[in-house]
């Protein structure tokens, strides 16, 4: 299944390839994969619909953490993983409830410690 989420979010081209892992290098395994498997519409550019959704998708927010850095991850893999995820965001619906619902349970704040993972040379 993560090999086909890959596929389609590099023939969208709402998804810079350069972001993507290559198709043969990643585990089905992999929990993020796993994880956003569960959580995104069967076309691949946004997120499911119903608002069971949004504790998979701290999980996933949990795998972006920079502390994970040379522990059990890379800052490209972190960076990949950042990038997928916003992509999913900005494919979906602005009205949708489960975007409202991670907005509100405090998605911001994630981005603005991705944002100063960049300018700290962190990340990115």
């Amino acid at each position: 299944m993560a090999k086909q989420l890959i596929k389609i979010l590099r023939n969208s081209g709402r998804c810079p390839s350069s972001i993507l892992p290559s198709e043969d290098t990643i585990s089905e395994d992999d929990n993020f994969w796993t994880a956003l498997t569960n959580i995104h519409d069967v076309s691949g550019l946004s997120f499911r619909s119903d608002i069971d959704i949004s504790q998979n998708f701290q999980a996933i927010i949990e795998m972006t953490d920079s502390t994970l850095i040379n522990r059990s991850i890379s800052s490209h893999t972190l960076s990949q993983r950042r990038g997928i995820i916003l992509t999913l965001i900005g494919g979906t619906n602005p009205e949708s409830q489960v975007l409202k619902h991670i907005l509100d349970s405090g998605f911001l704040n994630n981005l603005k410690s991705w944002l100063d993972d960049i300018l700290q040379s962190k990340v990115g």
